[in-house]
């Protein structure tokens, strides 16, 4: 064995010896976190701006009332195992109106709520989808993480219309859904919170502009398995 084969040998044992081996689950942590958009923006101009601050930072806003917690979901998953999560409350509303003692009461595939007019309805689903895909690199201190999320805040209901009847009142209200989603790819490190996202919910019309931020920290423990 020539010197230059010896030292690769010796390098590759050297590795070898420093990897762990034991086998390891990956618990990763999502948190969306809404905060006032100028607090926002007071926040990331400062000098802290790694994602470990920036949650911790945040947290003490929660702590003082500043912010708030609104959702914290977590799954626990093997490396390279494609994962998913979901947590929602199915909700069924209105899709098409036709006044009672219209045409389509005497048809028998419809029959309409006598006090709403509603015929149609669809089901949605509401609350968190996630799907992930997490990596574990050769000294578990890196995850390589691909995400997929989406949360739906709860449903607000607007009037279509004012209306009574001799019944009272039988206003026609919708429900209106948001939506938010991101899709993407961290390099996280074992056990540190990253500022994956930052959302922009909608105000209630007609307030203008964007008053709320939501954003979204995510994190990986690499955890050893228990024998």
């Amino acid at each position: 064995m020539n010197f230059y084969v010896f030292l690769v040998t010796l390098a590759a044992t050297a590795v070898c010896a420093a990897q762990d081996h034991t086998p390891h689950h990956i618990r990763i942590c999502f948190q969306w976190i809404e905060m006032d958009h100028p607090q926002l923006t007071k926040l990331m101009s400062g000098d802290k701006k790694s994602g470990s601050d920036l949650h911790v930072a945040v947290l003490s806003y929660v702590k003082e009332g500043k912010a708030k917690i609104v959702d914290t979901e977590i799954l626990m998953c093997r490396s390279g195992q494609r994962s998913k999560l979901e947590s929602f409350r199915e909700e069924i509303y209105p899709t098409v109106y036709n006044p009672p003692g219209s045409e389509h009461d005497s048809l028998p595939q419809f029959k309409p709520d006598i006090r709403s007019g509603w015929y149609s309805f669809e089901t949605r689903n509401n609350g968190v989808s996630i799907e992930l895909e997490p990596i574990l690199n050769r000294n578990n201190t890196l995850v390589d993480l691909v995400i997929t999320t989406e949360i739906y805040p709860s449903a607000r209901l607007f009037t279509w219309m004012e209306h009574k009847d001799q019944w009272g009142d039988a206003s026609w209200r919708l429900p209106f859904y948001e939506k938010l989603s991101v899709n993407c790819s961290l390099i996280l490190a074992n056990g540190k919170f990253e500022l994956a996202n930052v959302f922009s919910p909608k105000s209630t019309p007609p307030v203008p502009g964007v008053m709320k931020k939501i954003l979204l920290f995510v994190c990986a423990d690499v955890v050893p398995l228990n024998r």
